[in-house]
């Protein structure tokens, strides 16, 4: 029987950094002796009030955690000390207690860019802390709900937050609510602009904004070329045009995402009809829209040659011809509402080049966008020969991050989602530990940071991209001195190697026992992190990286303006309200 413990919503965001990694290990150790000390608790105290960061030299050493309490803190330090000594030439990791360290900085004449995500994401609760957090955030939620109800919709609060407690049938009834596109585009549009404005009041300039899919909307206003009440507008006739109330075929629509040879997946759709590229989203993954059946059918056909194919969860074939009569709908739409010429560069979906400089153009350019294939790939390279190099997503979990990594490779460049949906972590923290991967008819493939935890085993530090045609790998723990062999299988997340599944669940229990681990005594707890938690901790690993932001917590302390959206109706107060748990 597993323990749950929710996390707090606040925390101490605690950041060091030093000359070199050998005096990056002396601070810490020394913090740790200091807040182990009879004075302690006043340690910590000074720690809370009066943690501001200044940008760190980018030939600095730095790591950075988020803690709680005075506890948690050591023990943070006691892992970083720990794993600093094991790993003293280690260029970057991230420990999975939410511990980040890079040798240095991110390079400083790269371009920050701001990356939208789109649907698929989404989920109940998203985003809940924050608005009880910050409620002057709730006007953009308020905002949307009076655009819903308008036009006869349930308000996107409703949806997102339901009042507990719900029976399992009421969970699926609004579960599947939320996937329907005229929800899930104003709740991801909400709640992506809020995470923007968050942000930007800790300091964050974006030199370039992009979003996939429906996250193209966000990256437009980001860049100045909408107003906050054109773009809540518009993002409600959007999803309203592409749902299923203007589409006669939308119950046999579909979309299937595969991860193979990208010419050989290409040749073979053009053989079929009413199936389409929906999208090039990286170097060995296309997004095929079109009618069910024949997906489906592609689907068991592209399996059995070894590549990974799942159809997604969404309600339409997105990006194709299907979506004509939805492209009419909103062009209405989009040429009655006034655009302004974008401030920064905004690179588009459809050329994978940035929008044009005229309102007439961009708008003809984003009607287009919803029949348009998503060219990502070519827009996450032209990005990069522009000069972004730090990518920072905003929005639910972290595809479009995953999506750049694959894509970027080993090329030097950073991508942070601050919404990962990871909400479940081990806390073995002695799991991390160093490993080889043996892979059949190839030599061994190097890690240094392992996390067993429910449904595999993680692995990071790895080479961005492996054959895709490895599938059986086996994995050799060093382990206190024991060598440890287990087999498993390959696991492949947006066409990169994610972790292992063990064949044998008792090859994971015996490891957790070398450890220490005894389930009959020590069950092991899952974490279950909110959005501000998980936000808090993604601002720490954007300082770690360079970014000259203040912590999270100075906007609840009142060091740091709320962020505001300018809507019409009455303003909601900025006062603090108690926490959500």
């Amino acid at each position: 029987m597993r323990s749950i413990k929710q996390e707090s919503t606040m925390g101490t965001s605690v950041i060091l950094s030093a000359v070199s990694h050998s005096q990056l290990l002396f601070r810490c150790d020394y913090l740790r002796s200091e807040l182990e000390s009879e004075s302690g608790h006043a340690v910590y105290s000074r720690l809370k009030t009066g943690n501001e960061h200044s940008p760190i030299h980018p030939n600095f050493a730095r790591a950075g955690f988020v803690s709680e309490t005075l506890e948690d803190a050591i023990e943070s330090l006691r892992l970083m000390g720990d794993f600093l000594t094991r790993n003293p030439t280690a260029r970057i990791w991230a420990h999975p207690m939410g511990i980040f360290y890079r040798q240095t900085g991110l390079e400083p004449a790269g371009k920050t860019v701001a990356l939208f995500a789109g649907q698929g994401g989404q989920y109940a609760g998203m985003g809940r802390s924050l608005r009880n957090l910050f409620p002057i955030l709730q006007q953009g939620y308020d905002h949307m709900d009076t655009l819903l109800e308008e036009i006869g919709f349930a308000p996107i609060s409703k949806i997102l937050f339901p009042a507990p407690p719900l029976n399992k049938k009421e969970k699926i009834l609004f579960d599947n609510t939320l996937k329907k596109t005229e929800y899930t585009q104003p709740a991801i549009g909400v709640f992506n602009t809020s995470l923007y404005r968050l942000l930007e009041r800790l300091g964050f300039e974006a030199d370039i904004t992009a979003g996939l899919s429906c996250g193209e909307l966000p990256a437009l206003w980001a860049a100045g070329a909408l107003s906050d009440e054109h773009y809540f507008d518009l993002v409600r006739s959007r999803g309203r045009a592409m749902s299923r109330f203007n589409r006669q075929s939308v119950e046999e629509e579909g979309m299937l995402a595969v991860t193979g040879d990208v010419d050989k997946i290409t040749e073979r759709v053009e053989t079929v009809e009413n199936v389409f590229v929906e999208a090039w989203s990286s170097i060995n993954q296309v997004v095929l829209s079109g009618l069910k059946k024949p997906l489906q059918n592609l689907q068991y056909i592209f399996q059995d040659r070894g590549w990974s194919a799942y159809m997604l969860s969404v309600s339409g074939a997105f990006h194709s011809p299907f979506m004509e009569n939805a492209r009419r709908i909103f062009a209405d739409h989009v040429r009655a509402t006034p655009f302004n010429p974008p401030r920064i560069p905004v690179y588009s979906n459809v050329t994978g080049s940035p929008y044009p400089e005229y309102p007439q153009a961009v708008k003809e350019m984003l009607i287009d966008h919803i029949v348009r294939p998503v060219r990502f790939k070519e827009q996450i390279e032209n990005i990069y020969r522009a000069g972004g190099t730090r990518f920072i997503e905003f929005g639910p979990k972290n595809a479009v991050a995953a999506l750049v990594g694959a894509i970027l490779g080993d090329k030097p460049h950073g991508a942070i989602a601050l919404n990962s949906g990871n909400r479940r972590r081990s806390n073995v923290h002695e799991c991390i530990q160093s490993c080889t991967l043996l892979f059949a008819g190839h030599p061994p493939i190097h890690c240094n940071s392992v996390n067993i935890c429910q449904g595999g085993v993680g692995l990071k530090n790895l080479p961005r991209t492996l054959g895709n045609e490895l599938q059986k790998v086996s994995i050799l723990f060093h382990l206190n001195g024991h060598r440890e062999p287990v087999e498993g299988q390959m696991i492949w997340r947006q066409g990169r190697f994610a972790g292992v599944q063990l064949f044998k669940k008792e090859h994971e229990l015996s490891l957790l026992k070398r450890l220490g681990y005894d389930e009959g005594k020590n069950p092991k707890p899952v974490f279950v992190k909110d959005s501000f938690r998980e936000l808090q901790e993604a601002v720490v690993d954007l300082i770690v990286s360079g970014l000259a932001l203040k912590p999270l917590e100075r906007l609840l302390d009142g060091t740091v303006a709320s962020p505001a959206f300018s809507l019409p109706g009455t303003p909601v107060s900025s006062e603090i309200t108690a926490r959500s748990q």
